[in-house]
């Protein structure tokens, strides 16, 4: 049997290139799969409490919060890490307001 972690990881990877999704959707599609509540907030538990070698083959970076925001603004050199690989995968970022740009035309939804 599947662990959260294990589905997390596993939608986390099947996020496309130059495309991101939220913690929202990815937590709705793990619900579906394991039949059980899952929240937003776990799926950002989970992806932030990663062991270092598991952090670097997963793309956390095409994460972001419902509005588009990359949520680790607070934490400066995670945000800016998080922003210059998304520049590198050519999702337009707006380093004013911390948010992508054009979400609705590049935000990944996963179908049930």
């Amino acid at each position: 049997m599947q662990t959260t972690k294990d589905v997390i990881i596993e939608l986390t990877n099947h996020i496309p290139y130059w495309r991101f999704s939220t913690y929202w959707s990815l937590a709705t599609q793990a619900s579906i799969i394991l039949w059980k509540n899952i929240t937003p907030r776990v799926v950002g538990r989970i992806l932030s409490s990663m062991k270092e070698d598991e952090r670097d083959c997963l793309p956390r970076w095409r994460v972001v919060n419902s509005r588009g925001y990359i949520s680790a603004m607070k934490l400066w050199e995670k945000w800016l890490i998080q922003m210059q690989q998304l520049l590198k995968e050519w999702v337009q970022v707006d380093t004013h307001t911390h948010s992508l740009k054009d979400f609705s035309d590049y935000v990944w939804y996963f179908v049930a």
